[in-house]
């Protein structure tokens, strides 16, 4: 109980920081305040003291008593995924270096601790290294393909989603630990995480336009695949693929309406 009233806190604590933030940067005289102290409130800055406070926070949480505190700090940390972003649009602050960097920060920011509850037995080690694998391919590989032919390499809408249910998976996990009672679907999750940063890795390469149609066909593929497991009564690995589906399913609608779609 203790351990969830830390962890409700702590986000009561980050959504009001991050609402009144997101408010006071159309203010001129934060404006004003923040391009006279970039060192600190630059978006790419505010990534650099992400990475530095989810450190602290993964060396007090896995090697010091002070877990609470560490909870806290990851909290403000994801908080703070958000908070470069407002600054970038806000202040046009934004850049081809920040492109690269916002995306690999995130990365540093929940993959080491998501290894460290994989090796404190929380969840699986083969899958957390999966989609270690899978993030540092896209970071590193596909990026400087993209590089090469001139296309953004920023974050897509399944990077970004994927990064919001990895950090609240690092908070399910903290919970976890305490509480291994509750029914355990992390792994569900973590294989959520891959499938979505497999999408965004394969559909930076794909034109916009496209993107409705790929996964409408993807959402048909799984519930046909479901249908036939069922007839076999594979009923988990059903349910699997009805989530994999819904996934799908999430995106093609809001890629229509962005990108468009083919007749």
């Amino acid at each position: 109980m203790e351990r969830f009233l830390v962890i409700v806190v702590s986000a009561i604590i980050g959504t009001v920081f991050f609402l009144w933030f997101s408010q006071a940067v159309k203010k001129q005289s934060m404006q004003d305040y923040i391009m006279s102290h970039q060192w600190l409130l630059h978006p790419n800055s505010i990534c650099y003291w992400r990475t530095i406070l989810s450190a602290g926070g993964f060396v007090l949480y896995f090697f010091t008593p002070y877990q609470s505190i560490a909870i806290f700090i990851f909290t403000f940390a994801a908080i703070l995924d958000g908070a470069d972003g407002v600054v970038a649009r806000g202040c046009n602050l934004g850049s081809r270096w920040g492109e690269w960097l916002d995306p690999m920060c995130d990365k540093l920011t929940y993959l080491p601790v998501l290894i460290g509850f994989a090796y404190a037995g929380i969840i699986s080690i083969k899958l957390v290294w999966i989609l270690v694998v899978i993030e540092f391919v896209g970071q590193f590989f596909a990026r400087q393909v993209l590089a090469w032919i001139k296309i953004s390499g920023a974050a897509n809408n399944f990077g970004k989603i994927k990064a919001i249910i990895c950090f609240g998976l690092v908070i399910l996990c903290a919970l976890m630990d305490k509480n291994p009672g509750f029914i355990n679907m992390t792994d569900q999750i973590l294989m959520a995480c891959i499938i979505l940063s497999s999408a965004s890795v394969v559909f930076k390469f794909i034109p916009n336009r496209l993107y409705a149609d790929i996964l409408s066909a993807l959402n048909f593929c799984c519930g046909v695949t479901s249908l036939i497991l069922t007839h076999h009564h594979f009923f988990a690995r059903a349910i699997c693929i009805i989530i994999i589906g819904q996934l799908f399913d999430l995106f093609d609608g809001r890629m229509a309406l962005k990108h468009g779609g083919t007749k």
